[in-house]
Formats: C-alpha cells, structure tokens, sequence
C-alpha cells in the first residue's frame, strides 16, 4: 500500500508520507486506547460467580466433601457474601481473587481459575514505548507497594534463621532480589522486589502474598513477572530454603532436582546391583503415549538389577495409563524399588509413587509430594460467561484411595540431604542394606 514507484515525484512521495504519519498515528492511539481499557475493564462478576457455584456442584470434590455435610452451609454462604459484594461494579482482578474464595472452600488443589487475557503482552517485554504507556494505567499504579523502609527490612532479615520462612530471596535469578517479611495484618506473608531488573517492576513492588495452610503447606497469590497478571498456587512447601519459585540467598543446595538436560525418558545401569529409570512426566497426550510405549520395551528388556532407582522428581503426573503399565514390569523383576520424590512431584505421580509403595520391598526418599492427588481433569475446563476468566475444575476422582493425602503429600520414610547428589545418596543406602 506504502510502495513507492520510481516515477513518484517529490511531492507525491511527500503526500503519502504524510498520508503513512496520520494512519499511523490513528493506529497507534487506537491501540493504546484498547491497551489502557483493558486494564480499568468491569466484568458481570456476579453472573461468573454463579455459573462457578453451579459447575463446582458437579465436581467429585464437592460431593465428596461438601454436599449433605455441614460445610454445605459454609458454601453457600461463601456465594451469598460474595454476591453482595458483586453487586458493585468490580475490577478484573478483584473479580479474579473473589472467585478464588469460593474455590477454596473445597480442598481440591488441582481445581484454578484463570485470567484469559493477560494485562500485559509478555512477548512486548522489550517494548519500551508499550512498557511506559501500560505503567500510565491504573492497573499499574494501583499495584500494591509496601509502606516500609526496604533498607531497614533488609538489615532486619539478612540474618534471618534458616528455619525461619522471613528472609531475602533471589527470584529464579539473582538479578530479583525479594523479601519475604511477616504482613502486619493478618498471618500472611509478603513478598517485595528490593531489587530488579524485570522491565515491569520497581523495588517496593509487592509481587506476593504467601498464606500457610495447614501440613507445613502455603498458599501463594501472586502477580506474574511478565504479564502483570494474578495467579494462585497452592500447596507449596517451605523446604531447602526454598518457597516456590523463591530461593534464599546464601543457600544453593539444590539437589533435589535432576540435572535440566535430562531426558524426559531415561534408563541407566549405575552398576551390576542397581539400574535408574527416571520418568520426566506421564503426559496422556499422543506423542508421549507412543514414546512410553518405546522407552517401556526398551526399559522391560534392559533391566535386570536386583535394585532399582525410580526417580519422580519434578514429575507433574498425567495419565495412569501410561504409569501404570510399569509396576508390573517392577513387580516381575522382583527388584528392591527405591522411589525418589521432591515437592515438585504431584498428581498422578503421586498416585504412582503409592502403588509402588504397596510393594514390601519398595523404599520412598526424598521429599514429602505436593499434595495434589485425590482428584484430576479430563474435559471440565471451560471459560465463565464473561469470557474474562478460565475454569480449571475437576471431574476425576480418586477421593477414596488418595483424599488422605489432599494438601498434605507423601511423606518419604527416608529424608535426603540437599547438598549431596540424591543418587549418590541411594546409592550409599542401597550398599549399607546388603
């Protein structure tokens, strides 16, 4: 549209240029307009709120534990609070966190709701004209900062006990510096950048709120780095000087995760009494089903040790029918199973790591699991009304057999140390019990 021929004369080119300059111009306050309002948007919360309550009926989880009980009434009285407040006008993000209080009445740590359009485009993080015109929004300038002195926080906290979950972290990198300090208002926790080099934010910023639950367990909302959008997760361990994505500064133990570049699908011989087998995830999806399928003929041909080293590490579960199939080549081998678990390992993988255990000469070490167990999802994710958010919901239930360790996890019977190679580690054990 723009070309410019060789046979234009100066002012013709002068004239489309200007032309290019206005629709330019048009095009970019119309994109900045649409930009801002996205941030200041409203949402029927209300109507949300409802459909949610009327989808969360269906669940598994809350006929298990709600419907017919006494925590029917605390449901709905949940809803019946949360209308009133609905009946003002609400922000998306405060619509965002009002729908999460009706979800946790029900102890199901798979079920989430998300923001289907997130506040800021994460692939313009580079942008700087976008980076100033989004922190020009309300939505950013209502971000919540904490009122004290960053300085005297971290004088107060740099000598924090290791024990102690108040202290000062490097987030994923130690470019992020947060503290994490008790709030003056409730039992919470808070988390606030003192240093950063994320185009989004400031020092003061608070990027977190951290909630302990019950089992040593939290609860962590928190606002995204790059898209500037809330989120939630819960049953999250505070261990190895770790919560989450946080990381305190002087502690870099981190053995309990296996290297990155590990295979998704590995065997090994360590030495003629033991083999290693790690499982990545059992994702139900078709690409990993027919690599399962490959790796276990494989896997079945390969081992004959009379131990074997199940590492689950970081193993985000996924479908029974593609974990399942081993325990019977474990149990034809009649090999001692010794199961590695960090905090990071949930769902079905925790279901896997209890069957496995059924067997007498099976061993847990490791880390106690994430607690994200007794239920699952097969097709009850959808978006609510308003378009504005995505129901994440469960239609699976395992409540029998796993609601025993909801929130709480599988305790290991033997507890590795961080600062040494968890394999070497069983390696040691499995040598010490000949």
């Amino acid at each position: 549209m723009f070309a410019l021929s060789n046979n234009n004369k100066s002012g013709d080119i002068r004239i489309k240029t200007n032309n290019m300059k206005i629709l330019f111009t048009i095009f970019l306050a119309g994109l900045l307009t649409t930009f801002t309002n996205a941030q200041t948007e409203t949402c029927d919360c209300k109507k949300d709120l409802d459909f949610l309550v009327k989808r969360m009926k269906k669940m598994p989880s809350y006929k298990k534990q709600i419907k017919g009980t006494a925590n029917e009434n605390t449901f709905k009285l949940k809803h019946e609070t949360l209308s009133a407040k609905m009946e003002i006008p609400s922000t998306l993000n405060s619509c965002f966190y009002m729908l999460q209080e009706q979800l946790a009445i029900v102890k199901d740590n798979h079920i989430n709701i998300y923001i289907n359009n997130p506040f800021f485009n994460e692939t313009n993080g580079t942008n700087e004209l976008k980076i100033a015109k989004f922190k020009e929004t309300e939505h950013y300038k209502n971000h919540p900062r904490t009122t004290e002195d960053l300085s005297q926080l971290e004088e107060q906290l740099k000598n924090s006990p290791d024990r102690s979950i108040e202290g000062i972290y490097a987030l994923r990198s130690k470019e992020n510096i947060a503290v994490i300090h008790k709030s003056k208002i409730d039992d919470s926790y808070i988390a606030t950048f003192l240093k950063t080099d994320l185009p989004l934010w400031e020092p003061g910023q608070i990027m977190a709120t951290i909630h302990p639950e019950q089992n040593n367990k939290y609860t962590i909302k928190y606002t995204n780095t790059n898209k500037f959008t809330p989120y939630v997760i819960k049953s999250m361990d505070f261990d190895n000087g770790r919560l989450w994505s946080f990381k305190k500064i002087g502690n870099d133990n981190n053995e309990e995760f296996v290297p990155s570049d590990t295979p998704k699908w590995k065997f090994k011989e360590l030495n003629d009494a033991v083999d290693y087998v790690y499982f990545g995830n059992f994702s139900g999806s078709t690409r990993n089903r027919k690599e399962q399928k490959d790796f276990i003929k494989y896997f079945e041909n390969n081992f004959n040790a009379p131990n074997l080293i199940v590492d689950l590490r970081s193993n985000g579960g996924g479908s029974y029918e593609v974990s399942d199939p081993f325990l019977k080549v474990f149990k034809k081998s009649n090999a001692t199973i010794y199961v590695l678990t960090n905090q990071f390992t949930a769902s079905n993988a925790e279901q896997f790591t209890t069957k496995v255990l059924q067997n007498d000469k099976a061993i847990h070490l490791g880390q106690t699991t994430m607690g994200t167990i007794a239920y699952g999802v097969e097709n009850s994710d959808v978006n609510s009304p308003s378009g504005y958010f995505y129901f994440y919901l469960t239609d699976m239930n395992f409540h029998n057999e796993f609601f025993k360790y909801e929130g709480i996890g599988v305790t290991p019977s033997i507890n590795l140390k961080f600062n040494q190679d968890w394999i070497e580690q069983t390696l040691e054990i499995i040598s010490e019990t000949k």
